[in-house]
């Protein structure tokens, strides 16, 4: 009787992997375990090769008379971060602005030019970006 028991104990094991191993196959033939085709590469935005940060002042007129020049430097294809020192007075203070207009100019062949003078910003980014 323990024999027959264990025939049918050996026999109930067998039958569960068979059945297993049959849904497993199913599986894979419906393509169920196959990965999702890969994506093509998506390109990395191109990275500006010059970089402006400008600390600007609403009531300013010098710096509203650099709006302009930005805007100009934007098109040129740098990246031109604007802060309004009234409206983050931390970052201007962490940055070192004691006087509006203040723009610093991030450039590959050097770490950083602080200016004030719009017209000779616009000259220095068009000399870095070759187009001056």
């Amino acid at each position: 009787m323990f024999k027959d028991w264990i025939a049918m104990f050996l026999m109930t094991i067998a039958a569960t992997v068979l059945v297993w191993s049959l849904i497993v196959m199913l599986v894979a033939s419906l393509g169920c375990e196959k990965q999702a085709p890969a994506r093509p590469p998506q390109p990395e935005p191109p990275t500006p090769a010059v970089e402006v940060v400008a600390f600007t002042a609403a009531w300013c007129e010098p710096c509203k008379r650099a709006k302009p020049i930005l805007d100009q430097i934007e098109r040129a294809g740098a990246l031109v971060w604007q802060f309004d020192v009234d409206e983050y007075p931390e970052r201007a203070k962490n940055w070192g602005v004691k006087a509006v207009p203040t723009f610093f100019l991030f450039r590959p062949d050097c770490a950083v030019l602080q200016l004030h003078n719009a017209a000779e910003l616009l000259r220095l980014v068009q000399q870095a970006l070759g187009k001056g």
